[in-house]
């Protein structure tokens, strides 16, 4: 028994080596499912239409009695396909404890990614460090990558972004002048090679000594950074809080006076004012949001600080007042959370702000657009995102999609433990693109937390969810333009039968579908059309269809299906990958030479027919090269001089047999 669940278990793992985007909003798209949590950090396109992903993942511990965690990221294709292996790629050799894990993409397909790693089994002493891949995932800067800053006691990575030549800045804050309340804010350039720019261990952005919370990074606009960060203020059991800023030259010098600039003074108060979230106008300056709480009402601002300090939403003290009642209503159970803030750069110089709020004594999601002088774009009271209580986590997403909507991410249910995911859109001019309530992403009762990030057309979701009730496992769902996953796939099973394979799926739903095309592969990575199945359209109800591919043979023994699922306007998702066992293609029976290929390929039929059929077709299903003749002993000469490099499906058909061979043309 222990011998079929091991074969079990590396045919399952050897499926989901091939995986692709789901259409199921009750499967979704699994990236790492393993026996320890797997907590995600980060996720970024990648530029070329793809996705890399970040998760901190603790197998690293090894059974030693010290934690460790080992900082781990995988690219995804623009359909889904994991590119850098099953595992992912680990960023660093080091076997201390890996954590956190920013990453900004290179401009090449890979990425920069920083993290900050304990020192062997003393937890109080922590470093920052930076790695480069490249689209493959290999690593640029060595095994370990460079260190960023390993200065005594502990560092926090903060954020970093690119510096517009090539390289990254990254902030954090630094306990290095010892003492309990006395963290730091340092900063650190590092070029494309890995070697850094600025003074060792960074240079010092921050003077005042305080319990700083976090730092900001981002370009001026003027070949410089603005750095910008909160320090929590406390007087007795009262608390408050000061926002600073300091402008950096390209050099890591300071650009004007030698002191922080004051931005916001929330002195102690049982009022307690905090910041809700910080976005650059593109121009130098930043929109601030802040929020007042009493323990009885809550409240939101907006203010515009210009490149040089000024405030300029003078409506109070602290800019506009976006909405007097931003809490939750009393009596609603399973909330952790009393409201959620959500901002984003509209790109024309004025941003997006969301957040939970309380109208006419019921919970909702809503959402305003301000231009730069304060006016309000989406009338008077902004949109409704979604009329309902948001649930504990809240929202926790905002994005701009390349389309210049807005996409915001929705968790919903009766508590944590039964989180559904929901996705709403609101155009630029502030119409509701989905359903009222959202449409769905994820609707697994589970415990889920993540994000959302803009990948080529569309927005990925990416999360770690508790749905094994054991561990944490990193999922991703694709939701394309019109939020609608198209095709909800119920099943997909292959078998061989009679000398044919046989293809049955059936769907949930439908939504404006042509068709189905037929992929078949012999290594489960390349694969080409061969047939296709007329689609239901729209339906509602449940649909069933069948597909025999006729008389198959494979080099290994297996071959492998997927379905490709086609809109009217031509978008496309995939199935799942099936494979199937059938007989056995004897190395006799065909022959072709040589292969990689410059100009002409020879093609051999040893147990022949009457007639014999040839095809080439490339990756895609596209035919290029057809012939039909009686057979002759001598062998087929396909010129394929005028043909492009890259790879290509050679299919011969000789009586009831038909052979499927990978050919490369140089």
């Amino acid at each position: 028994m222990k011998k079929n669940l091991l074969v079990l278990g590396l045919l399952f793992s050897r499926f989901l080596s091939f995986g692709q985007w789901s259409n199921d909003a009750g499967v979704n798209t699994p990236i790492v499912v393993k026996d320890d949590n797997q907590i995600v950090y980060n996720a970024i396109s990648d530029g070329a239409g793809g996705l890399i992903l970040a998760w901190g993942d603790d197998t690293g511990s090894d059974g030693q009695a010290v934690f460790r965690n080992t900082l781990v990221l995988q690219k995804l294709s623009a359909t889904g396909v994991k590119l850098w292996g099953e595992e992912g790629k680990r960023v660093s050799e080091s076997l201390n404890n890996t954590v956190y894990g920013f990453m900004v993409p290179d401009g090449t397909g890979g990425c920069f990614v920083a993290w900050v790693e304990s020192i062997g089994d003393d937890e109080s002493t922590s470093d920052v460090y930076a790695q480069r891949l490249d689209a493959n995932g290999n690593r640029l800067w060595g095994n370990n990558g460079v260190v960023v800053c390993n200065s005594p006691e502990e560092q926090y990575a903060s954020t970093m972004v690119p510096d517009g030549a090539g390289g990254v800045v990254i902030s954090w804050t630094d306990d290095r002048s010892e003492g309990d309340l006395t963290r730091h804010v340092f900063a650190q350039r590092i070029n494309g090679d890995g070697a850094v720019q600025w003074a060792v261990n960074g240079v010092p952005v921050s003077d005042n000594e305080g319990d700083i919370l976090g730092a900001l990074v981002y370009p001026d606009g003027n070949g410089g950074f603005t750095v910008l960060w909160n320090e929590e203020t406390v007087s007795g059991e009262v608390f408050g809080s000061r926002t600073y800023w300091q402008k950096l030259n390209p050099d890591g010098s300071r650009k004007s006076s030698a002191t922080n600039t004051l931005i916001f003074d929330f002195a102690p108060s049982a009022n307690f004012t905090d910041l809700a979230g910080a976005v650059p106008d593109g121009a130098g300056g930043f929109y601030v949001g802040s929020t007042t709480d009493d323990d009885v009402t809550a409240k939101l601002y907006l203010q515009h600080v210009l490149s040089n300090g000024t405030k300029t939403f003078n409506n109070t003290q602290l800019g506009i007042e976006v909405d007097p009642s931003i809490g939750r209503p009393s009596g609603i159970p399973g909330s952790g959370l009393d409201y959620q803030v959500n901002m984003e750069s509209d790109n024309a110089g004025g941003v997006v702000m969301a957040w939970t709020g309380v109208r006419s004594g019921q919970g909702g999601y809503f959402a305003q657009r301000f231009n730069a002088s304060g006016t309000k774009l989406w009338g008077t009271n902004g949109v409704t995102v979604v009329p309902e209580f948001i649930q504990f986590l809240g929202a926790m997403g905002l994005v701009r999609n390349q389309g210049g909507d807005f996409v915001f991410l929705v968790a919903k249910g009766s508590g944590f433990a039964n989180t559904l995911l929901y996705t709403q859109k609101i155009s630029a001019a502030g119409a509701v693109q989905y359903a009222p309530g959202g449409n769905i992403v994820s609707s697994v009762q589970s415990p889920k937390f993540g994000f959302m990030v803009p990948f080529g057309d569309n927005v990925a979701v990416v999360w770690s969810d508790l749905r094994s009730f054991e561990n944490y496992d990193v999922y991703a769902q694709n939701v394309p333009l019109n939020g609608v996953l198209p095709v909800r796939f119920a099943d997909f099973k292959v078998r061989y039968e009679n000398q044919q394979s046989k293809l049955s799926w059936s769907t949930a739903s439908e939504l404006n579908n042509d068709r189905f095309e037929v992929e078949r592969s012999n290594d489960g990575k390349l694969f080409s059309s061969i047939g296709s199945v007329k689609g239901a359209g729209t339906a509602t109800q449940a649909n069933h269809y069948t597909y025999s591919d006729l008389e198959i043979f494979s080099e290994i023994g297996y071959l492998y299906y997927r379905i490709k699922q086609v809109d009217f306007n031509g978008d496309f998702n995939y199935s799942e990958i099936q494979s199937v066992k059938v007989p056995l293609l004897q190395a006799s029976d065909i022959s072709y030479y040589p292969n990689p290929v410059t100009d002409k390929l020879m093609v051999s039929v040893k147990k022949p027919s009457d007639r014999v059929h040839y095809s080439l077709t490339d990756v895609s299903g596209r035919l290029v090269f057809k012939h039909s003749d009686k057979y002759t002993a001598d062998p087929l000469e396909v010129n394929l001089t005028t043909v492009p490099s890259g790879v290509y499906i050679l299919s011969v058909t000789s009586g009831n047999k038909v052979y499927n061979e990978r050919i490369v043309k140089k």
